[in-house]
């Protein structure tokens, strides 16, 4: 677990503290996976479930219940995470606890359904099965005929020590305490995979899957994206509201960072979305001066560096390699006629994506070099400065490439999904390009990096 003071996982903590700490403990789970599959995300949720409740073994499952207004809708149960336990038997228990022994409601909260809870014995271990409704009371009143997924958390203990009452009832109580957290990092997981229909197996709440297209993936990619920072700052406030008085001052500090990063990200989508408007409608207004794009590739490289966390600083190395015409390294690079401001901002998406899809230890390379006029005839300038950007990531197909600088293309599904996104990026670096005189291309091969190649107009030096 992420959280530090571990001690409070033990079972002489009183169930206050483990219940605080199973809260921090979730809050930074919540961000951290914010981009993650479904997979990932219960994987990470159990171990965590495990070492708050100091359960031997368990599973998690998603349950879609049938509906009486949704009849063709087939119950189906799908293993999600299982940690020290075969599926099958996990499948048994889960079976048997729901059909011998009804779930009992363990407690009511405001906007969300009540947590319920049944347990099994078998021969030397307790099983404590809890029902976390997905779908919000709000929503079921909205939309009564839709089905409704409901994550069940399967947990074991030795049931033949003393405490093993106790630990039913605090257990419960504990993950009760933080079910609001529990649903959210499961929810803006499950939205984003059914909106794709690509769910690597996870069923869809109707019997017939919808084929994914274009339309389908940015409505994912909207979804997931907004709903991601939408998720931490209900969770974060919810927490705030609910522990205001409990919570020390340094926890309630974190709360309202991560309150405005999330905010961050919504506007910065939003500024995004405004901007893309205000090209395509020929309403942004460009002031192009003589930039220095060496001193404008510094500038964006240290931002870069400084919008990352403390802990990835050191795991990528960053290089700028100014070049004369011949290809020898050289201090200087002739100036080009550009908007300083929207040079940068072109950099900047750049550099994010080479950030973003490099692995731990890759290497980030900026290249400059003067293309002298037979070089840059084919673009049409009769002289110009190009700029490279490159990365070691996983590289871009081939037959991907033509694609990328369309609106909302987040190429492989699976990567992009992980990585965040809208799509918009590459989109809005090609429109001010052009918009400048310039060119943009890319090339790459699939694990060997990619290389994104900008060519501005320079101005030539006077006489």
């Amino acid at each position: 677990m992420s959280y530090r003071d571990r001690s409070l996982f033990a079972d002489e903590a009183a169930p206050a503290e483990r219940a605080a700490a199973l809260q921090r403990e979730l809050l930074t789970l919540l961000p951290a996976l914010a981009t993650a599959p479904l997979a990932e995300v219960a994987a990470a949720l159990l171990e965590t479930l495990r070492e708050a409740t100091a359960a031997e073994h368990g599973a998690l499952f998603l349950h879609w219940e049938t509906t009486q207004e949704a009849p063709q809708q087939a119950e189906k149960l799908q293993l999600l995470a299982a940690q020290r336990l075969e599926e099958e038997q996990a499948r048994a228990l889960v079976s048997v606890a729901s059909a011998g022994n009804p779930p009992r409601p363990a407690r009511f909260s405001a906007g969300e359904q009540a947590l319920r809870h049944s347990q099994v014995q078998t021969a030397e271990t307790g099983w404590l099965l809890l029902h976390l409704p997905l779908v919000t009371l709000r929503a079921e009143k909205t939309d009564p005929g839709a089905a409704r997924p409901t994550l069940l958390a399967l947990l074991g203990r030795a049931s033949q020590s003393a405490l093993f009452d106790g630990w039913l009832r605090e257990s419960t109580a504990l993950i009760a305490a933080n079910q609001h957290l529990l649903t959210a990092l499961v929810r803006q997981t499950l939205l984003a995979e059914l909106l794709t229909s690509t769910g690597q197996g996870l069923p869809t709440p109707t019997s017939q899957a919808t084929p994914a297209g274009p339309q389908s993936e940015l409505l994912a990619t909207l979804s997931h994206e907004l709903r991601s920072p939408l998720a931490i700052i209900s969770a974060s406030v919810s927490t705030l509201l609910r522990h205001e008085r409990r919570l020390p001052l340094a926890e309630r500090r974190l709360l309202l960072e991560t309150v405005q990063e999330a905010g961050d990200r919504l506007i910065q989508l939003c500024d995004r979305f405004l901007e893309l408007s205000e090209l395509e409608a020929g309403l942004l207004r460009l002031e192009p001066t003589a930039v220095d794009p060496l001193s404008v590739v510094h500038e964006a490289l240290l931002a870069a560096v400084q919008r990352l966390a403390p802990e990835q600083k050191e795991i990528f190395a960053f290089q700028v390699v100014p070049l004369d015409a011949s290809g020898v390294p050289t201090e200087s690079i002739p100036s080009v006629l550009a908007d300083r401001r929207r040079l940068r901002e072109i950099l900047d998406h750049l550099l994010e994506n080479a950030i973003r899809f490099s692995p731990a230890g890759g290497e980030i390379r900026v290249v400059l070099r003067p293309q002298p006029a037979s070089a840059a005839g084919a673009s049409q300038l009769a002289s110009a400065v190009e700029i490279c950007v490159s990365d070691q990531g996983r590289g871009i197909p081939p037959e991907q490439l033509p694609q990328i600088f369309q609106r909302f293309y987040r190429g492989d599904t699976g990567l992009a999904r992980q990585a965040s996104g809208l799509g918009l990026g590459l989109t809005l670096c090609k429109y001010l390009v052009e918009l400048q005189g310039g060119q943009i291309w890319a090339e790459s091969e699939p694990e060997q990096g990619s290389t994104f190649h900008l060519l501005l107009p320079a101005i030539p030096p006077a006489a």
